[in-house]
């Protein structure tokens, strides 16, 4: 068995990770990743007494056996860290006699490089076996999660050949820059992050074969690991104790991308309360509204925030009660901030998301889609995407990938046309 992996998240075809630690690790080896795991947290700078070094190996390896067991119902990892590609679209060279580009919607992984069903014309699965890996076919050919499909035709901007079908202009741009003299490798020009360290690797456990300790502490824990510094300094041991193991590992990165957050129950803006402002303050503020959302259109939440500290009279006037609701629902509705919109191509995605985003809206208030509600708090929960839901962070994940994607065959179009 070897992992193939998702265009567009990285993830393997048999859907994500199961464990922590690698399963064929010895203890010896163990014992020296909780060794050299307890030495980060003796230097963590949170506040109260940890235990000895000895006393936080001790506990460590509890830990690490309890997230180490790929079979045991109790001692798994979330399951939405493994449920990636029930369904996944393989494009490329798929029939062994006919060489021409197919699209095929495909199921069950294989384990050796392919999948044992295909979706057939009439809607219902055939047996099929649809291999994907050139090692197995010596074909090029890739493929994605069925929503991560979705979410490329429908955040890439880009020029389409007319009356052409869109999977045919994604595989020109993909096969002639798709390092094909690696088998399993993912597009060689798009940055995966932290994903990427996992490929060295069995991608089933997050931690184990080829990846070393030194390699997993560089890339993937957190500096101190200040949630397992935290735990265990509150009293927490075993599975109560395990959250923040996931936590300081960023294992956000494999959480499934369409879970939005609700409202939190204690929950309050964290906007500074709008001020009156003088337009003749500054040239800027007497824009028309609609210029002003043309102006802002491409940027980031960054250079919004970054815009607003410049000066007392832009903060006044971008944090206002009317501009900020604005430009966020702007952002989010044809911008930067398109992603935490849910994509109408994915069955069930658009009724999933409005119930969660209905809960930060008075009911009494409702107007159908809660992000068209003038009520709308905007800005707790943007806030709320990129700092406390793991879903969304990995939502936003795929989305800077697309957009790398994006560049590479806006370069490409400019490059055949000369």
């Amino acid at each position: 068995m070897w992992d193939i992996y998702c265009f567009l998240s990285g993830i393997n075809a048999s859907g994500g990770v199961r464990a922590f630690y690698g399963r064929d690790s010895d203890a010896e080896s163990v014992d020296a990743f909780a060794n050299n795991l307890a030495a980060k947290l003796a230097g963590t700078s949170v506040s109260g007494q940890l235990p000895s070094q000895e006393e936080l190996k001790s506990i460590l390896v509890i830990l690490i056996q309890y997230y180490r067991d790929l079979n045991s119902q109790e001692s798994t990892i979330p399951k939405s860290y493994h449920s990636w590609c029930p369904e996944v679209v393989a494009i490329g060279i798929l029939g062994e006699d006919d060489p021409g580009i197919e699209l095929r919607i495909c199921r069950e992984y294989d384990s050796v490089g392919g999948f044992e069903q295909m979706l057939s014309d009439d809607g219902t699965w055939v047996q099929n076996n649809t291999k994907v890996s050139q090692a197995v076919t010596n074909q090029p050919a890739t493929f994605m999660d069925r929503r991560c499909w979705a979410y490329l035709q429908t955040w890439l901007s880009v020029p389409l050949t007319p009356g052409r079908e869109f999977y045919l202009d994604f595989w020109d741009v993909v096969e002639k820059s798709f390092d094909w003299t690696q088998p399993e490798a993912l597009h060689g020009s798009l940055d995966y992050g932290l994903m990427s360290t996992t490929w060295s690797q069995a991608q089933a456990w997050i931690i184990g074969g080829e990846c070393t300790d030194e390699q997993a502490f560089n890339l993937l824990c957190l500096d101190g690991a200040p949630n397992l510094s935290r735990g265990i300094i509150q009293g927490l041991r075993d599975k109560d104790l395990a959250p923040a193991l996931l936590k300081d590992f960023q294992c956000w990165i494999w959480e499934q991308p369409d879970v939005w957050p609700t409202k939190p129950e204690a929950f309050k803006f964290d906007v500074p309360k709008p001020t009156t402002y003088s337009k003749d303050s500054h040239r800027f503020l007497i824009l028309p509204s609609e210029l002003i959302l043309e102006i802002t259109s491409g940027f980031t939440l960054c250079d919004l925030l970054t815009l607003a500290s410049t000066s007392k009279a832009f903060r006044t006037f971008i944090l206002s009660e009317p501009i900020l609701p604005m430009v966020l629902r702007n952002l989010v509705g044809r911008g930067t901030l398109k992603w935490i919109k849910p994509c109408a191509l994915v069955d069930g995605e658009v009724q999933n998301a409005n119930r969660a985003l209905a809960t930060w809206v008075d009911p009494s208030k409702s107007l159908g889609d809660p992000l068209q509600n003038p009520g709308f708090p905007w800005f707790a929960f943007i806030r709320t995407c990129f700092v406390d839901s793991d879903s969304m962070k990995s939502r936003k994940r795929l989305w800077n990938i697309t957009k790398q994607l994006e560049q590479l065959w806006i370069d490409f179009v400019s490059s055949r046309e000369d």
